[in-house]
């Protein structure tokens, strides 16, 4: 598509992430044409898959589908995509320390009585109220710590009713061809209409509209939605700038800081889930539908604290050495791993949102447009934060917004 001005787009929307394309993908079947400008040269955000060396998928971002998270079985239903079980659990993983395995029923007494007993305060404070043997406590909060990827200190009790906090033993799923296909199949669907490489240098906007700009191009509309994350969100130029009720909050919105890893096997191993209690990171084999586990292994790690201690900023090779330590049974090709961060991309600075904000009335402000701009992304998503699920909800929702909204194309704004 042409880089100029665009001048028949009634909703232009910034980024191409699942958030972004879900929302371009329901304004365009509700008959609205839409312009979608992505900064970097791909689709999918923080959705990214890649191969090994091998042919096994690697997904750079996110990664585990599970039953009750309707939205994005409902979108992989429509776009043709198969659900591929993995033959693990994302929530149930076995907690390795030092001494070796931590009981599995201990750590799940001490997870119930957390959650029973812990109305308010951080989830470290809780943990320090409730008592517990210290190998659980610690078990506990290394999976906590992981799953945010932030420091429990940092972390508010309410993050235990999300996904990520579940300690159940229900069969994960990821998409056949990697998850990114859910990104690139909706984006199939646009008509081309989606500018990649264009880097969003201003959103001018009044009540009657909004312009967007970047370099040798521009697209008046009369809405937007803005589904950057909130890191990157003050890079956009707004003008007028969001009023402080808005940008307030999207400053406070804080960031997980995250890191990936895979490497191919000489073998194709049982289905695994194992977390390392003492290095804050989880590790696990499986498949896509097929007995056993893909000849790979997958490693997640949580916190800065953890990603320091596993000197991810000089490559993988501290991490696989504590990897293999924590799974000698495996024949780890060291020399083709992989490693993906998303601290130093510039478009996310950081993994995934935690949640941080609490509050309903905070959440609500977060979501409310702003005279004809709409704000999605799994930052605003409520307790689905920091999953795809709550990307395509997200979306679903600003779209909605847009097509029952005052004229269509404007929105009321919370003072």
């Amino acid at each position: 598509m042409r880089t100029g001005a665009v001048t028949d787009v009634r909703v232009t929307v910034v980024g191409a992430g699942l958030a972004g394309l879900t929302a371009a993908r329901a304004l365009e079947a509700a008959g609205h044409t839409v312009l979608v400008v992505e900064a970097r040269d791909r689709v999918g955000g923080r959705v990214w898959s890649q191969q090994l060396d091998n042919g096994v998928w690697f997904e750079r971002g996110a990664e585990f589908i599970e039953d009750g998270q309707t939205a994005v079985h409902r979108l992989a239903g429509e776009l043709g995509i198969r659900l591929s079980p993995t033959g693990m659990s994302y929530s149930d993983r076995e907690p390795r320390d030092l001494v070796g395995t931590v009981a599995r029923g201990d750590v799940l007494a001490g997870v119930e009585a957390l959650r029973t007993s812990a109305p308010t305060g951080t989830v470290a404070e809780a943990l320090e109220r409730i008592a517990l043997p210290g190998r659980v406590r610690r078990a506990i909060a290394a999976r906590l710590r992981v799953s945010f990827a932030q420091d429990p200190a940092r972390l508010g009790v309410e993050v235990l009713r999300h996904d990520a906090a579940s300690f159940s033993g229900r069969e994960a799923y990821r998409c056949e061809g990697g998850n990114q296909q859910l990104a690139l199949r909706a984006a199939a669907e646009l008509n081309g209409r989606i500018l990649l490489g264009h880097v969003v240098e201003s959103i001018a906007w009044s009540q009657h509209g909004v312009l967007v700009r970047w370099h040798g191009g521009q697209a008046a509309s009369a809405a937007c939605v803005v589904t950057t994350p909130a890191t990157v969100w003050r890079r956009l130029g707004f003008e007028p700038d969001l009023p402080a009720w808005k940008a307030g909050l999207l400053d406070r919105i804080e960031y997980s800081h995250a890191a990936k890893i895979a490497a191919p096997l000489e073998s194709r191993p049982d289905p695994s889930a194992v977390l390392s209690v003492d290095h804050a990171f989880w590790t696990w084999t499986a498949t896509r539908g097929e007995q056993p586990a893909e000849p790979a292994v997958h490693a997640f790690a949580g916190s800065s604290e953890a990603l320091r201690g596993l000197a991810v900023v000089d490559g993988p090779g501290r991490w696989l050495t504590a990897l293999q330590d924590l799974r000698p049974e495996l024949a780890i090709d060291h020399h083709s791993a992989v490693l993906s961060t998303w601290d130093d991309d510039p478009w996310a600075l950081g993994a995934y949102s935690t949640g941080s904000l609490g509050g309903s009335a905070d959440i609500a402000a977060l979501r409310a447009p702003v005279g004809p701009i709409h704000f999605a992304g799994e930052h605003t998503a409520g307790d689905w934060f920091a999953l795809m699920e709550g990307a395509i909800r997200s979306g679903q929702r600003a779209a909605e917004e847009i097509r029952s909204g005052p004229g269509q194309g404007g929105a009321r704004s919370i003072p």
